[in-house]
């Protein structure tokens, strides 16, 4: 008999994704469920209790510019699923921040689904991850932001991430103010046409083109918007130190 003990909810995509033992190249299993801390593969075999792998598994999408996620595992149990005559086994993981990261966005992606252009139901407010420090990612075109109540523009959104943000504007923010974003997106993400949060100014410094660079810890965002977010972050934006010049209009 297994005896739950997670701590942290399991993810489970919609079909089994390809496990990999990156040591010796062959297929190890499907896996059917993960989170920060661990998974569960489905197998053909039974594996042994305490057996170590070094993982890859190949993600059905490109997310962050990766299309794999790797972690190391060690098996935890192995029981026989007799009614679809295959194997089951739990594993504890460990990761590089990286892959825990690339993790969090995938988590998401699994609890969202295929959402397509659905009407996502009123949600409550609700963090995206940890806050622990997260790498940022560069937009591939910035995005003009805006007063939530208001059409007054105050700035360029630079790059994003999980839980925060760099603006470009003309104006200086004071550390600590609250800001509430409203950002114009290139085309309706599921129905929406803004991404919208609330977050709290980290810095503000003049930058070399006589505009204000700030940063924001986000502290506010619906399921739906972190929904948009995780979106944006996927496919407009890129692993990158470079921090490109931006006109503000």
């Amino acid at each position: 008999m297994v005896i739950e003990r997670r701590e942290h909810e399991r993810h489970t995509p919609k079909k089994l994704l390809e496990v990999y033992d990156r040591s010796k190249g062959n297929l190890l299993g499907g896996l059917a469920n993960i989170s920060q801390q661990g998974a569960m593969f489905i197998t053909d075999r039974p594996v042994k209790s305490q057996a170590r792998f070094r993982c890859r598994v190949k993600l059905n999408k490109t997310i962050l510019a990766r299309d794999e996620l790797y972690f190391d595992a060690e098996c935890r149990w192995c029981r026989k699923n007799v009614a679809k005559d295959r194997w089951e086994s739990g594993y504890q993981l460990s990761m590089s921040e990286f892959d825990s990261e690339l993790l969090s966005f995938l988590e998401l992606s699994f609890k969202l689904g295929d959402l397509g252009d659905k009407d996502i139901e009123e949600a409550e407010v609700a963090e995206l991850v940890s806050r622990r420090h997260l790498e940022r990612y560069d937009l591939k075109g910035p995005l003009e932001v805006f007063e939530q109540k208001s059409y007054r523009k105050i700035g360029q959104l630079i790059d994003l991430s999980t839980c925060g943000a760099k603006l470009k504007s003309k104006r200086r923010f004071k550390e600590g103010e609250l800001v509430r974003f409203r950002i114009l997106l290139n085309h309706p993400v599921f129905r929406q046409e803004y991404l919208q949060f609330s977050s709290r100014c980290r810095w503000c410094r003049k930058s070399e083109d006589g505009l204000f660079d700030s940063g924001y810890l986000i502290e506010e965002i619906t399921e739906e918007n972190a929904a948009v977010l995780l979106h944006v972050l996927i496919h407009q934006c890129e692993p990158a130190n470079t921090q490109p010049r931006i006109e503000v209009s």
